[in-house]
């Protein structure tokens, strides 16, 4: 079978081994012990819709934010200070004033010298990666990354204050390209670097809907493992 297939990625989350195979080796991976089953890990859209242009404002707290009662929990003493969130979109832009300073950093990585210091597998991992393009930078080229990273930790420093944990950080798991467009192995590619680095929370405002046929056991037990690493 050499040459048969490529792009092999072990996933051990929900172990899992995701490759571009040829149609022909199919039959033979099928009888193979061990296997439960063989998907066909299809791109899909994940962002249905278009965004217009936000009409301006005056800097406040959004009012979702006092709807929800988080001054009063902020005034507790809990600000997400100390958590780690990892954001599965479209990346974050790491830049934008309200979240510069809430982007989580990859203490292990040396910035961009084409080596991966921490062994994880990951060259230059600074802030997370980009699992949808296999690179290290994952900016949002979309925005919907990071209006959901915003609505976790933006702290108004650019304007209005949208996140509810606004001492958080986040770590970027670029799981859709910029046209919103990604695979579920990539998704379980992410969660497996979420746990291995320390990720606290996880938050999705992706889906698969059920009519693709999603693999739900897998979905299952890559998110059942992740609650049982904590």
């Amino acid at each position: 079978m050499k040459g048969e297939a490529k792009e092999i990625r072990s996933i051990w989350i929900n172990n899992v081994v995701s490759a571009e195979v040829k149609k022909g080796v199919i039959p033979t991976l099928s009888k193979m012990e061990g296997i439960r089953s063989i998907d066909w890990d299809e791109e899909r859209n994940m962002l249905l819709f278009t965004e217009g242009a936000d009409p301006p404002r005056i800097a406040s707290l959004e009012w979702n934010i006092s709807l929800i009662n988080a001054p009063a929990v902020w005034a507790q003493g809990f600000t997400g200070m100390g958590v780690v969130v990892g954001s599965f979109d479209t990346g974050t832009n790491y830049n934008h004033l309200d979240l510069a300073d809430h982007i989580w950093i990859n203490p292990g990585e040396i910035p961009s010298n084409g080596i991966d210091d921490d062994g994880n597998g990951y060259v230059d991992d600074i802030y997370g990666y980009d699992f949808n393009g296999g690179s290290w930078d994952p900016m949002d080229g979309h925005g919907h990354g990071t209006h959901t990273a915003g609505t976790v930790a933006g702290d108004g420093t650019a304007g209005d204050t949208t996140g509810v944990a606004p001492d958080a950080q986040i770590m970027i798991l670029k799981v859709l390209d910029n046209t919103g467009n990604g695979f579920e192995s990539d998704v379980w590619d992410a969660i497996s670097y979420a746990v291995t680095e320390g990720a606290h929370v996880m938050t999705f405002s992706i889906g698969w809907r059920h009519i693709w046929g999603p693999d739900r056991t897998a979905w299952r037990s890559a998110l059942d493992n992740a609650l049982s690493a904590g």
